[in-house]
C-alpha cells in the first residue's frame, strides 16, 4: 500500500513514473483460464440410492421391452 501512495504522490507532483512491472506473463494467464474451466465438482443431486436407481432403470427397460414387443408381436410376453 505504501508503494501505491509513493507513486500516486509522485503522479500528483507531476514527477516521471516508470512503469509498473507490466509484463505480459503467458503461464499466469494460461493458470487463469484453466482454473476457470474446470469442472466443478458436483453435488448428488438425486433422492434417490444407487441400488433404486439401478431397479427403477430395469423396471424402466422392462417397459420398453413390453412395450417394443406390442409394437412386433401385437401379444404383450408377460414375464414380470
Amino acid at each position: 500500500m505504501e508503494a501505491y501512495e509513493r507513486r500516486m504522490s509522485a503522479l500528483r507532483q507531476g514527477e516521471y513514473l516508470p512503469p509498473v512491472n507490466d509484463a505480459y506473463d503467458f503461464h499466469a494467464d494460461m493458470k487463469a483460464v484453466t482454473g476457470a474451466h474446470k469442472k466443478k465438482v458436483a453435488e448428488q443431486e438425486s433422492y434417490m440410492s444407487k441400488e433404486q436407481l439401478m431397479e427403477l432403470r430395469k423396471v424402466q427397460q422392462e417397459r420398453s421391452e413390453v412395450g417394443v414387443s406390442l409394437v412386433l408381436n401385437g401379444l404383450p410376453s408377460i414375464n414380470l
